[in-house]
């Protein structure tokens, strides 16, 4: 085999034959060496072996050869310093022999053909450009991965593809052409037959004009986003409404430092046929700057009524709730309409947008969430929402998670109109809520919590509570399926009716040094399943005091820890399952569901008491006190 690497070669009139490899010629992508008048014999094929040579830096323009081809076997990477023009007609075949081939610049590509002479990228086996180099005649036909990429790291700073054509590429589901910088355009191009149907791709953290693209071959219309090579910055996502953005895989990007914002008509369709579960995470801001007539979307790749039919299926497949996970934003944001369809999915966070910190949610739609809920924030985030809208299966509210575990320091739950707090289906593998022993939270008057099912989360206090309400506007924590508190939240109008034990507990734990309730009313709570042993709400430590407060249609009202001495005073008791003896009754348990009670004394104001467990007797001193003896 003869190597060129230098541009003062020049070979004309020479003969290749009986070459080990096949290949006789070879070049460097950087050199341009004087091939003239080449003939090929005994199984040699016609074509120029490109490598990439030992050159790591400067400017070159690779020559495009009359009649010959390049052929790529092996990869060729160069680094950020090297920048390449390619000439207009130049026709480049990946043999595919090392499981996909790649071509990886790091400084800038130009790359600028003609309409009459188009750049080809395609397999070796492909005898429609260039002929058959490979020379077998029908032997093979390409097929769609039969090469890997062109791929431009984010270290370049700028170029173009124009009248570029790729076909049989994307080993690997990423696409053919992979643009991870920014000032690059893409236009005039034509994609076809890529593997998993995508051709085009760009990193979430580019820039990158994509104008009149052509698909062929069962390429899906659309760009494909992938996670890139930035870990930290602030970048923007210029999305073009003309195409959407398929997201093959999860964006994870977690750093606290990696900042993005996505302009007005971007849509993203996860592709569930792909990747189940898909999650698009922001570990630093994220701006979405939407407008009404061209909101920013997230949704499922059978999503015909966004963006086209991006699957080119017609109406085989049609998009169902769950076909992608959610947005996850870690830090702070400014969302301005946005549309979130078909995610939630029940086996994730059970919601299709997860905020954490401070920041602004408005004009907003969400539709078609698998576990009904569209926006959850952590405890201590602090998001100011308005203008929501939500499609008529999904719940009407705000889904409420732990804040994270290393948190400390002083909540206050902000509280919006019209949008409850929605506490999730714990069937789902989602754990309860938390509240550290380091954590002050505080509720405000008129704040309203709903729990979506029987095995929904607990809430769990082990730091402080003050949860203090008005006789106007009383905190309520009460079951999805009650309209008269928060609206009808899951809109089925009078489907369904609240009953006693639609949800568990909201639980005092014995950690927390203080907890006061005032002016609250727990309503269908106290599920009793395996064993009746807690109420509505739980008590468990000395330090609770509740007072002027109401227990409705519960099983169970309130439980109280055997060792336990809150102070209760001014409370009403009524119509649950355990208390049909009079309008203010009691039933207290030890926090183990046992009963193997000596003595103990209740302090209460309530002069009516009911033991849901046979043979106890009550002396009754003359105070507000009952000593029981079991």
């Amino acid at each position: 085999m003869l190597h060129a690497y230098s541009s003062s070669v020049t070979v004309a009139n020479c003969t290749f034959g009986n070459t080990l490899g096949k290949f006789g010629p070879a070049q460097a992508i950087y050199a341009n060496p004087g091939f003239s008048n080449l003939t090929f014999s005994n199984g040699d094929l016609p074509a120029i072996l490109l490598e990439a040579g030992t050159v790591t830096s400067g400017t070159f323009t690779l020559q495009k050869h009359p009649s010959l081809v390049f052929v790529v076997i092996s990869d060729i990477s160069k680094n950020p310093g090297f920048h390449l023009t390619l000439q207009a007609g130049t026709i480049f075949k990946f043999s595919g022999s090392t499981g996909g081939d790649v071509m990886s610049f790091g400084g800038n590509v130009t790359a600028n053909g003609t309409a009459p002479e188009p750049i080809i990228f395609t397999s070796l086996k492909d005898d429609s450009w260039g002929g058959d180099t490979n020379g077998d005649g029908n032997a093979t036909a390409p097929a769609a991965g039969n090469w890997q990429y062109v791929r431009i790291l984010s270290t370049s700073t700028g170029g173009a593809f124009q009248h570029c054509r790729f076909f049989y590429g994307g080993f690997g589901d990423d696409g053919a052409l992979q643009v991870y910088a920014n000032n690059y355009t893409v236009s005039n191009c034509e994609f076809g037959q890529s593997a998993e149907h995508t051709g085009p791709a760009i990193a979430i953290h580019a820039s990158v004009a994509f104008t009149n693209l052509t698909f062929s071959g069962g390429d899906y219309p659309g760009i494909v986003v992938l996670d890139g090579d930035k870990a930290t910055g602030s970048y923007g996502f210029q999305g073009n409404p003309d195409y959407p953005y398929i997201l093959n895989g999860s964006i994870n990007k977690t750093s606290a430092s990696f900042n993005l914002t996505i302009n007005a008509g971007t849509i993203f369709k996860a592709n569930v046929a792909n990747t189940p579960g898909i999650v698009f995470t922001i570990g630093g801001d994220l701006n979405i700057a939407g407008t009404a007539s061209q909101p920013v979307i997230f949704t499922s790749i059978r999503d015909d009524a966004r963006g086209g039919d991006t699957n080119l299926d017609g109406n085989a497949s049609t998009p169902a709730a769950g076909d992608w996970e959610n947005v996850i934003v870690n830090d702070s944001y400014d969302l301005q309409y946005a549309e979130f369809w078909y995610g939630g999915r029940k086996t994730g966070d059970q919601c299709m947008l997860k905020l954490s910190k401070a920041g602004t949610l408005s004009h907003c739609h969400f539709a078609k969430s698998e576990s009904r809920i569209g926006p959850m924030m952590t405890l201590n985030a602090q998001p100011v929402i308005s203008n929501l809208t939500f499609d008529v299966k999904d719940f009407i509210g705000i889904g409420l998670l732990s804040p994270p575990s290393t948190f400390s320091g002083n909540i206050v739950l902000p509280k919006f109109t019209g949008l409850p707090f929605l506490i999730s289906d714990n069937g789902y593998s989602l754990s309860n809520i938390e509240v550290k022993a380091n954590v002050n939270l505080t509720f405000q008057p008129g704040t309203i919590f709903k729990w979506i099912g029987t095995y929904s989360s607990e809430i769990i206090i082990k730091g402080t509570l003050t949860a203090e309400g008005t006789p106007t506007e009383p905190i309520v924590f009460t079951s999805i399926k009650d309209d008269k508190y928060g609206g009808d939240t899951n809109q089925d109008g009078t489907g369904t009716q609240p009953k006693a034990g639609d949800w568990s507990y909201f639980r005092i734990d014995k950690e927390s040094a203080s907890a006061t309730l005032r002016h609250c009313r727990f309503l269908y709570g106290g599920y009793c399943g395996f064993s009746c042993d807690v109420g509505a709400l739980q008590l468990l430590t000395n330090t609770a005091t509740v007072s002027h407060s109401g227990f409705y249609e519960n099983v169970i009202p309130l439980s109280i820890a055997l060792t336990t001495h809150p102070a209760i005073d001014s409370i009403e008791i009524r119509n649950n399952k355990y208390n049909a003896i009079g309008l203010e009754t009691l039933v207290f348990y030890n926090e183990n569901g046992n009963f193997p009670w000596s003595h103990i004394i209740i302090l209460c104001c309530s002069r009516s008491l009911s033991i849901n467990k046979p043979k106890f007797s009550i002396d009754y001193s003359g105070r507000d006190d009952y000593q029981i003896h079991g």
